[in-house]
């Protein structure tokens, strides 16, 4: 039976894009945990997202055009897929595996001769690029510089009549308060509806991140200097929480080839090497440490 992220995927590769409304009832209804169903979109059709299949604009959802990422001996299909997709790649000679993913949808994943692979794609009108994820990383700001690239508010002064929270070092947020303090961080408002969320800098000035992205480049900036991603020469281990920014998680997924795994606290991805490992400490301003692994 297929499992909700690739019912998700499969519905949305259906009718292209969707509204708010209709994606978060989409989402609802596959969310297996009926307590999450607050937070089902972003489980599942962010999750989605991060992986690279579909993208989250103005008012809607939309997939991501079929396309396949060759990474040095296979290549793996993202965006837009169903099982008349699968039955055509497999008709036209193509060694195709799914492999169950244990976070997010299905890894489809093509293997063999790279040129036989592009030229049937190239017939069912498929994307084709190489991996480019390492210069996606090398061309990202540090999360201070995204956050410090945002215009800061004209008015310094928060709204009123709102109680706020402020993002620990922990990784937690801190007790609400009546107002802001002095000193950079990262605060919400946690009433009324909806939270706005402000970046306060050193000088005061105040800056409102309105995207998600946003939200957790600063909870890195907070966070990161106490947090260590760990390089071997298996991959990557990073922190559950804060959670990656998107493009970084899913330029680590692309490279990892869709290998994405949950180890105790931790999120592992495959094959990783030290330097785009490098890239991400640099942009979350993390440590970075190479570790040995004993037999």
């Amino acid at each position: 039976m297929p499992r909700p992220h690739d019912l998700l995927l499969t519905w949305l590769s259906t009718v292209g894009r969707a509204g708010r409304a209709q994606a978060r009832r989409a989402a609802e209804s596959v969310e297996p945990d009926p307590s999450h169903l607050r937070w089902a979109v972003e489980r599942g059709l962010g999750e989605l997202r991060r992986a690279g299949h579909v993208e989250r604009e103005k008012g809607h959802w939309r997939v991501v055009a079929t396309t396949l990422i060759w990474r040095r001996t296979c290549g793996e299909l993202y965006g837009a897929r169903d099982e008349t997709l699968a039955e055509t790649l497999l008709s036209e000679g193509l060694a195709l595996t799914r492999a169950p993913a244990e976070l997010g949808a299905e890894v489809w994943r093509i293997s063999g001769d790279r040129l036989v692979a592009e030229a049937v794609c190239e017939r069912l009108g498929i994307r084709r690029c190489d991996d480019r994820s390492d210069q996606l990383l090398a061309a990202l700001p540090s999360a201070r510089a995204a956050l410090l690239a945002v215009a800061p508010l004209v008015r310094r002064n928060p709204p009123i009549g709102r109680s706020w929270q402020q993002f620990r070092a922990s990784g937690t947020w801190g007790p609400e308060k009546r107002r802001l303090e002095p000193g950079m961080g990262l605060w919400r408002s946690r009433s009324p509806l909806p939270f706005i969320y402000l970046w306060q800098e050193d000088d005061d000035s105040l800056r409102c991140l309105n995207r998600a992205e946003h939200r957790w480049l600063a909870r890195w900036v907070i966070a990161g200097e106490g947090n260590s991603l760990l390089v071997d020469d298996l991959g990557l281990t990073v922190p559950q929480y804060p959670r990656l920014p998107v493009l970084i998680d899913r330029s680590l997924r692309i490279a990892a080839g869709g290998d994405l795994q949950k180890r105790g606290q931790d999120y592992w991805y495959r094959g990783i090497d030290e330097t785009r490992a490098a890239e991400a400490a640099r942009i979350l301003g993390a440590s970075l440490q190479p570790i040995e692994r004993h037999s």
